[in-house]
C-alpha cells in the first residue's frame, strides 16, 4: 500500500465521522437533501491541511480560500470524501486540494479547492535593546506568537537556545532573534591557565594547562599540560576547564 493510499484511507475515517456529524438524518416533513456551502468546504480544506502538515507549527490558518463550485447540493446519506490531488504541506504559501465527493459509494462530484497557509508558533525577542557582545539571560527575553511563515528556519523558537550567547550586533526592543545574530561566548583564550580534566566511567585525572587558542563553549582548543609539556586537544567544558578523552 503507498503512502498516498495510506493518506488517503486516514482522512477519509477522519473525516468520514466529520461528515457524518454534518449530514445526520434529516427530521421527518424535511427534504432529504443537504447543501454544501462555500465555509463548509473551507472547513474541511483546514482540517485537511492541518492533518497533512509535519512541520512544527503551533497552528496553521488559510486566507485567500477559493472552491469550485462553491455548493453543491446532495442527497442524505454516508458521504465521503477522496483527495485526488494531494498538497505538500512541509511550507507555507499557496496550496491545492481536489477532493470526491461521494455518498453511500456513489460518485457525485468533484470539488478544486486552494488557499494560502500561514504557519504561527512561537518567536524569541528581545524585550529591551541590547548592545553588541551582551551576553543574554532570561531576563531579556520575552517569547511572541506570530505567524513564522515568511521568517525562515533560522529563528530562535525557544529561550534556552539564546539564554549565555553574545549578540553579535546592538538590537532594539521586540527584535526576533535569530540564529545568525548569535555566537558562544569566549570561555578560554590564548594564555589562560586551565584545568585539564582527563575521564573515563572510573577514572578521573585532572593536571593544570595553558590554553594556546581561543574557544567557546564545546569546541576544540590546542593546550599545553604544564605536567608533561605535550600540546594536546581538548573540549572546552566551561571557563577555566577543558576536558580530553581516556
Amino acid at each position: 500500500m503507498t503512502r498516498n493510499n495510506i493518506s488517503c484511507i486516514t482522512l477519509l475515517c477522519c473525516l468520514f465521522l466529520w461528515a457524518q456529524s454534518v449530514f445526520a438524518s434529516p427530521p421527518i416533513g424535511i427534504s432529504k437533501e443537504i447543501i454544501l456551502s462555500r465555509a463548509d468546504f473551507q472547513d474541511f480544506f483546514s482540517e485537511t491541511i492541518t492533518k497533512l502538515n509535519t512541520e512544527d507549527a503551533e497552528e496553521i490558518t488559510v486566507t485567500d480560500f477559493a472552491v469550485q463550485p462553491e455548493s453543491v447540493r446532495l442527497p442524505y446519506g454516508n458521504i465521503s470524501y477522496h483527495l485526488i490531488r494531494e498538497p505538500k504541506v512541509n511550507s507555507p504559501g499557496k496550496k491545492f486540494i481536489t477532493a470526491s465527493l461521494s455518498v453511500n459509494g456513489k460518485e457525485y462530484v468533484t470539488i478544486r479547492m486552494n488557499g494560502t497557509i500561514h504557519f504561527w508558533g512561537t518567536v524569541i525577542c528581545l524585550a529591551d535593546s541590547l548592545p553588541a557582545d551582551k551576553i543574554i539571560d532570561a531576563h531579556d527575553l520575552e517569547p511572541d506568537f506570530r505567524d513564522i511563515s515568511m521568517l525562515g528556519n533560522d529563528i530562535i523558537r525557544r529561550t534556552e537556545d539564546a539564554i549565555g550567547k553574545k549578540l553579535k550586533k546592538s538590537l532594539q526592543p521586540g527584535s526576533i532573534l535569530y540564529g545568525k545574530l548569535l555566537q558562544n561566548p569566549l570561555l578560554v583564550k590564548r594564555g589562560d591557565m586551565v584545568t585539564i580534566v582527563a575521564q573515563n566511567k572510573s577514572l578521573r585525572v585532572t593536571t593544570k594547562g595553558e590554553v594556546r587558542s581561543d574557544g567557546s563553549l564545546g569546541e576544540i582548543v590546542r593546550v599545553k599540560n604544564l605536567t608533561s609539556h605535550r600540546l594536546l586537544h581538548a573540549r572546552v567544558i566551561d571557563e577555566g576547564h577543558v576536558q580530553v578523552d581516556l
